[in-house]
């Protein structure tokens, strides 16, 4: 539901002041208004040595939005866009664990331990990027385009999503097991949990975004498009660095229709 209340409002002002600053010159440019959905890859990159936040591979998300686009002319606009956009990455590798994270292990808090499982981190984000547009015109129907310009994005959840079971290393390798005082191997542990990470990552990120596309005109009001782009989160998203430093970034891949006002 509070998803939900910030995507509204946030469209709402976001299309609000979008006609607001366009409407003294509407007469004399195109403005469209469209929808688009797809699929993201997105990836961590880890910025420090903190090896908690490192060796995520991409996972796949979901994307979906408006957007409204402004031309200027027959070659430059404007687009402005607001997108629910998934990130992070995931692990299915021998990976570390904080000690204090292992209820009734054995060992002192502020150890690191070892331990092979699946992990996913599911970061979602409200996305508005505000895109410069060049299209080039192939025919009266078919034109290309690239896009560039920065993305404000503001978080709406997160969570780690772990399965699996496996005994608890000492090391990476996993060649010393925990042991009891006996010296006998502690038996697996179950991982399969979810939990919320809301609380620890910060609520607001900034980044850069850009790609090309291929417009179809279907009609003399509305088209089609369809858009791959990158992007690339410049801030650090854990609110504490002992859960490591992570950027956010993902290749996006969608489907557009748009009709003209």
């Amino acid at each position: 539901m509070k998803s939900t209340k910030i995507f509204s409002l946030s469209f709402t002002i976001l299309l609000i002041s979008f006609l607001g600053l366009n409407n003294s010159i509407l007469h004399c440019q195109t403005f469209n208004i469209g929808v688009r959905t797809g699929f993201s890859v997105p990836q961590l990159s880890s910025n420090g040595t903190n090896e908690i936040s490192k060796g995520y591979k991409s996972r796949f998300a979901s994307v979906f939005g408006i957007y409204a686009e402004n031309e200027f002319n027959s070659h430059f606009g404007v687009q402005l866009e607001l997108l629910y956009v998934g990130q992070g990455g995931k692990r299915n590798e021998m990976q570390p664990i904080p000690a204090e994270e292992l209820a009734g292990v054995p060992v002192p808090p502020g150890m690191t331990l070892y331990a092979n499982f699946e992990n996913e981190s599911i970061l979602n984000y409200l996305e508005i990027p505000v895109l410069a547009k060049y299209t080039l015109h192939l025919s009266d129907v078919v034109n290309i385009y690239g896009e560039l310009g920065p993305y404000f994005g503001i978080l709406l959840n997160a969570k780690t999503k772990t399965n699996g079971t496996s005994k608890i290393y000492f090391d990476k390798e996993g060649n010393s097991p925990l042991a009891d005082q006996q010296g006998n191997p502690l038996p697996a542990m179950n991982f399969n949990n979810e939990n919320s990470i809301t609380n620890d990552i910060n609520s607001f990120n900034i980044g850069l975004t850009g790609g090309i596309g291929l417009g179809i005109k279907i009609s003399s009001v509305s088209n089609l498009n369809f858009d791959i782009r990158g992007e690339g989160g410049f801030s650090t998203i854990q609110k504490n660095t002992i859960n490591g430093e992570s950027t956010t970034g993902a290749l996006m891949v969608t489907a557009g229709y748009s009709v003209h006002l």
